[in-house]
């Protein structure tokens, strides 16, 4: 007899334990049914399976006997089912096993076919022995197997590994992490081949997923794994009980640790690892010694990034989740990677900036600072490695600016420059050079439109300037013109205005070199804009196209120049957004799309620890941004004092406003609670303002206060006489018309000489002139908007602003119309604000909110207020 024992003990997956196990069939009574069920089968016609096909019959030629391991097995005696197959010449049968005389025969169901095998006498004891119970323990073998019941000859056995017949396996220690409240759990485990083995299992044998035997456990060898492992994490072990509580045999003492996860493994886990010992986080392992490896591809105007870990066993793709916040891990779909400071600083900071979990990163090929930090882990195409190498050296470029070596204006510019604007018309000529566009974003009165005129000069001179679009406000475009004449006369411009028929745009032929056009002209006429390309298109007082969804904007990005250049002193107002927009015309693609740059930049600033965003935001954009402020570079400028001046309700001012204010807060509560902020936004801002005009005049609120007083404006009658007694020059700014009207009647009443400018002013030249130049002429009304920019009113020395408006930033700039290049005197500024009201809640916001964006610009902004923001206003 042949009998076959195989070493690793594995021919089949195994089967639960079955009511069918095979068995020598026979009728009832004891007659045997063999001889009749062979002439059937035999026949021309016969008969058929229970699923309808028809039996085939064949002859085998040898028996093939095996056992089945059972999953219900017992560790050190594995419990088995016995098989026995019928070897044809084509295949092995296992079925139902019948006998007729010393014939035996297999019925295979699931073939159809059966095979009978002759001159079985000798041997059909033994088969029946080995079928005689449904399940064989591995002693029932050995017993059945032994020199008492030899094996026949012509049967072939195979015996599964016993017991006495394994060999000692050697084991891995397994110890799967968990992290709870701010522990970390090691679960041990060993590992012998596939199989894991808990502390708990007390057998001896290994058996694999099959139940099969595979070899016996080296428990010394564990106890020893344990032992090591202990000694590397004693210094934080935790003596408190844990989940489990095993550790070098003594159940009092838990695997415990009272240090975090990503502390552990960055203390602990490669000391671990080169050990011998194999960590496993949720069922992957950890390992060390993975570096990061960027794949770059330039994709159109888009820069794929695709991060993966390079390891000994070779690259995969990033698949981060939890444990990388968490526990400092750079997960694979394999594994788990402990990484360098370095390349976990990397990691955050390409997730800082859009990287998917995946790795992936869809950027802008200007993302500059981008480039430059991660340049060194890149592999690419080698044009995509001139193209970044490039991109690296604008950045350094940047950085480093220093124009030294700078060639100066032309003759034909009729100004001289200070340091600093050489250094901006030097930037400028540099984003040229380069490609890029920018924001010049120097203090208002620093002379952006000069710098800009230089460099337009220089182009000009050089024979380099194409026909361009200068955009800006109506109330900025005179002062354009008059910048020009004064300062660039060889500049050709032409004015785009008048009416729609008449307005029309200069041929290639004629010698224009800038086209000036308001911003409301433009997004009108825009289709004729359109039908051409720009040199350079520039927008002034660029924050007039802070709103991503208007028109104005749309209408500017769309416009195809070859430059792109902004000037503002306020890129920021009121939202963090504008600056996408600033950014967007600029250098499309620089911030992601806004939906991009909400989720990276908006949301996470306005939460806690958003400074740290901002920080990111501004290294960004800085590149493109070139922002000077008068402190830093004017040290002749004059000083400027600013003053907040609280002035008290009179009485009946007082009892009217408490009045109206619990009324107003009713109100705006309960359409805050019907409609939403969203929905009532400027119901709510239409009841702001009427509470607002109480506290500066409230006649200006209503019909029916038309008789109660103010104690502002006897505050502001009694300041301008000091003033003018003294013979200053004074401007003041109000946002409200009426509340200008107001300061016009005590100009009238005192029979002081005035100017005014408004949004409605139509030649806006005229009185700012006679501001200027008529020593008479010593108190200019100005609205906040139309006479906040674009003007110089240098003769005046005072500043009074009547109401204070929700931007610091805009009332700046209202101030910088005296304090600025060409002022000799201090500049007093006094701010209004009427004590116990709206007014004095409104400074309260600025100073909370003004700060968000001072690490982008070192200016402050104030975002959208919020419902509680608003109600907070009525207190």
């Amino acid at each position: 007899a042949q009998i076959i024992i195989k070493e690793n003990g594995i021919t089949g997956p195994p089967r639960p334990l079955s009511s069918k196990v095979p068995s020598i069939l026979k009728p009832p009574g004891g007659n045997e049914i063999g001889p009749e069920l062979i002439r059937l089968l035999s026949s021309r016609e016969p008969p058929l399976t229970p699923a309808g096909k028809p039996w085939r019959f064949e002859s085998a030629g040898s028996i093939y006997l095996h056992f089945e391991p059972l999953l219900s097995a017992v560790d050190d005696d594995p419990l088995y089912e016995a098989v026995v197959d019928l070897r044809t010449e084509e295949t092995s049968l296992t079925g139902g096993i019948i006998t007729a005389g010393d014939k035996l025969l297999v019925l295979d169901e699931s073939r159809a076919v059966a095979a009978v095998l002759e001159n079985t006498g000798d041997y059909l004891w033994f088969i029946r022995l080995m079928l005689s119970r449904k399940v064989l323990s591995a002693s029932d073998i050995r017993a059945r197997i032994s020199g008492k019941h030899p094996v026949p000859e012509g049967i072939e056995v195979e015996v599964p590994n016993l017991p006495e017949s394994l060999k000692s396996l050697n084991p891995v220690l397994v110890l799967k992490i968990s992290s709870r409240g701010g522990c970390t759990d090691f679960l041990p485990l060993w590992r012998y081949g596939e199989i894991d083995i808990s502390p708990e299992r007390k057998g001896n044998i290994v058996t694999g997923s099959n139940a099969r035997p595979l070899g016996l456990r080296n428990k010394a060898a564990e106890e020893e794994l344990l032992n090591q492992a202990e000694t590397l994490l004693l210094p934080d072990l935790s003596w408190q009980r844990g989940r489990y509580s095993r550790l070098s045999g003594n159940s009092s003492i838990p695997l415990r640790l009272e240090k975090p996860l990503a502390e552990v493994l960055a203390e602990y886990g490669g000391a671990l690892i080169d050990s011998g010992v194999d960590i496993r986080l949720e069922d992957r392992p950890v390992k060390k010694g993975g570096t990061l490896r960027i794949q770059a591809q330039k994709n159109g105007d888009i820069l794929e990034l695709n991060t993966l870990v390079v390891s000994e066993s070779g690259s995969d793709a990033l698949n981060l989740d939890d444990w990388f916040e968490n526990g400092g891990l750079a997960g694979t779909r394999e594994a788990y990677f402990t990484l360098t400071d370095k390349d976990l600083e990397q990691l955050n900071f390409l997730k800082s900036h859009g990287m998917e979990n995946s790795g992936f990163l869809s950027t802008s090929p200007d993302n500059l600072r981008l480039i430059d930090a991660v340049y060194s882990e890149i592999e690419a195409a080698e044009d995509t490695i001139l193209e970044l190498e490039r991109k690296r050296s604008i950045y350094k470029s940047l950085k480093e600016f220093n124009p030294e070596n700078v060639q100066l204006p032309p003759d034909t510019f009729h100004a001289e420059l200070r340091p600093y604007q050489i250094r901006g018309y030097a930037w400028l000529l540099h984003l040229r050079e380069k490609r890029l566009g920018g924001c010049l974003a120097d203090d208002m009165g620093l002379g952006k439109t000069v710098q800009t005129l230089a460099y337009l000069s220089r182009l000009k001179a050089d024979g380099n300037l194409g026909m361009s679009l200068m955009v800006g406000p109506v109330v900025t475009l005179a002062n354009w013109e008059a910048e020009m004449r004064r300062f660039a006369p060889t500049l050709k411009h032409h004015r785009y205005s008048g009416p729609a028929e008449k307005r029309y745009i200069p041929g290639y032929s004629e010698e224009v070199d800038l086209i000036v056009v308001s911003y409301q002209t433009l997004r009108n006429d825009i289709k004729k804009f359109l039908d051409r390309g720009w040199d350079h298109i520039i927008l002034d007082e660029a924050h007039y196209v802070k709103n991503s969804s208007s028109r104005t904007f749309k209408a500017v990005r769309s416009i195809k120049a070859s430059h792109r250049l902004s000037l503002t002193g306020t890129p920021l107002e009121n939202h963090l957004n504008e600056l996408w927009s600033q950014m967007s015309f600029l250098n499309p693609g620089l911030l992601g799309t806004q939906g991009d740059f909400i989720r990276r930049y908006v949301k996470p600033s306005e939460q806690k620890g958003g400074r740290e965003v901002l920080s990111l935001l501004s290294d960004t954009v800085a590149p493109f941004i070139l922002r000077r402020k008068k402190s830093e570079v004017l040290h002749d400028l004059p000083p400027k004092d600013e003053t907040i001046l609280r002035c008290d309700m009179t009485a009946d001012q007082a009892e009217a406003y408490h009045t109206a204010r619990n009324l107003y807060y009713r109100q705006v509560s309960g359409l805050l609670s019907d409609e939403g902020l969203a929905g009532a936004r400027i119901q709510i801002f239409t009841i702001l303002s009427k509470l607002r005009l109480l506290a500066i005049h409230p006649p200006l609120a209503g019909e029916q206060f038309s008789a109660v007083s103010s104690g502002k404006m006897a505050v502001l009658d009694n300041l301008m006489e000091e003033i003018l007694e003294e013979d200053h020059k004074t401007l003041v700014f109000s946002q409200f018309l009426g509340a200008l009207d107001r300061a016009e009647k005590t100009c009238r009443r005192h029979d002081w000489q005035f100017s005014r400018l408004t949004g409605s002013t139509k030649n806006r030249e005229e009185p700012i002139r006679d501001f200027q130049e008529n020593p008479d002429t010593r108190v200019f009304l100005l609205s906040l908007r139309a006479g906040g920019v674009g003007i110089n009113l240098t003769a005046a020395d005072y500043v009074i602003l009547l109401d204070p408006w929700w931007n610091p930033a805009v009332e700046a700039q209202a101030v910088d119309r005296a304090h600025r290049m060409g002022q000799t005197r201090p500049v007093m500024a006094y701010r209004l604000i009427t004590a116990g009201t709206i007014e004095e809640k409104v400074l309260e916001l600025q100073e909370r909110k003004k700060d968000l964006i001072a690490g982008v610009l070192g200016d402050g902004e104030i975002p959208k207020l919020t419902e509680g923001e608003i109600l907070k206003l009525f207190e």
